[in-house]
């Protein structure tokens, strides 16, 4: 990829998309997966262990256009925060399409996919393994190439606030209210460079006294799908499995 930027400069190729500000199209399915499920099963199935509280101090925040509150200023004021309801609508499956910033691909946009599904039974009542994948999020001033401005989690449940709590949630008009949302846990930011043998980053997951940092992120912030290679040690755990 080095050889072909150099040997054909951006500029002299006519199909170049190249652009400021690369976004992925965001397909999701006019109906949701399961049309409806608890918090409470939400933080069983799902693994979302902190949901209620994660989109509380979401929707602080977003209601705060001038992004001053300092996190105990968060906490404080999400304690008071009413959810109206008691089950949301949720999404197993988000489809991208992402653009090729250097155009060395053709015109067609590269198709994307992102799985967030619980252990399930097929039609032959075998048990189907979780799949909660994991992304690449834009945390607001990541660009359309480089890992500056973004960061991995994994996203464990894909959901909407349903219609009827959006003006109670969000009553500034001024503000844009939120489409599709994610529970996601975080994994460690980048390091400033990859490592100097494999040429890849090492991350791991952020904890906070034990328990994965998690947060509700915006489905659109989501780059793409990503996969990590576990640093396995001198053996492979024989207890680890696909979920």
């Amino acid at each position: 990829m080095a050889w072909a930027v150099q040997t054909h400069p951006l500029s002299d190729r006519p199909n170049s998309r190249f652009s400021s500000a690369v976004i992925p199209r965001l397909q999701m399915t006019r109906h949701p997966s399961p049309k409806a499920i608890s918090s409470g099963d939400i933080a069983v199935n799902y693994g979302a262990k902190y949901f209620r509280d994660a989109l509380a101090r979401f929707v602080v925040e977003h209601n705060d256009s001038s992004s001053t509150l300092t996190r105990a200023e968060i906490e404080h004021k999400s304690a008071g925060v009413y959810f109206p309801f008691h089950k949301v609508p949720v999404f197993h499956r988000i489809k991208l399409w992402i653009d090729d910033p250097q155009g060395l691909l053709s015109d067609t946009q590269v198709a994307d996919a992102v799985h967030v599904q619980p252990a399930r039974k097929n039609k032959y009542e075998n048990t189907v393994p979780a799949r909660f994948d994991t992304v690449l999020i834009n945390t607001g001033i990541g660009g359309p190439t480089g890992m500056s401005g973004y960061r991995i989690a994994q996203v464990r449940v894909v959901f909407k606030i349903p219609g009827s709590a959006m003006y109670t949630l969000f009553p500034n008009r001024a503000v844009a209210r939120p489409e599709h949302l994610a529970y996601v846990e975080w994994f460690t930011p980048f390091p400033p460079t990859p490592h100097p043998d494999h040429g890849l980053y090492k991350i791991s997951r952020s904890l906070r006294r034990g328990d994965r940092i998690a947060s509700i992120v915006p489905v659109q912030n989501i780059a793409r799908s990503c996969h990590l290679l576990p640093d396995f040690g001198a053996a492979a755990p024989r207890a680890w499995t696909s979920s």
